[in-house]
């Protein structure tokens, strides 16, 4: 019961509160001050969710950049090509 609910409230909030949350609990018990891990996790946090958004975004761009790739018949092409660059 007790496991479920935790699952449910780590599954709601998602890695980038989860993540940070976990780096500042392993922080402070590793005897790191309160301000430094908070900074720390907080940092984690904002990186997570900036390289989360570059990797989502960046074949959008390229298709928006470049009004070739619009034109042509196998653009879903070159988004599987990108998207196995980034993985």
């Amino acid at each position: 019961m007790f496991f479920e609910a935790l699952k449910r409230v780590f599954d709601s909030f998602g890695a980038y509160i989860f993540v940070p949350i976990m780096l500042y609990i392993i922080a402070r018990v590793m005897k790191c001050n309160r301000k430094r891990a908070f900074q720390s996790a907080l940092f984690a946090g904002v990186g997570l969710e900036g390289f989360s958004l570059l990797i989502h975004l960046y074949p959008l761009l390229l298709l928006w950049l470049d009004p070739w790739y619009q034109a042509q018949e196998y653009t879903f092409l070159l988004l599987i090509w990108v998207g196995r660059l980034l993985q």
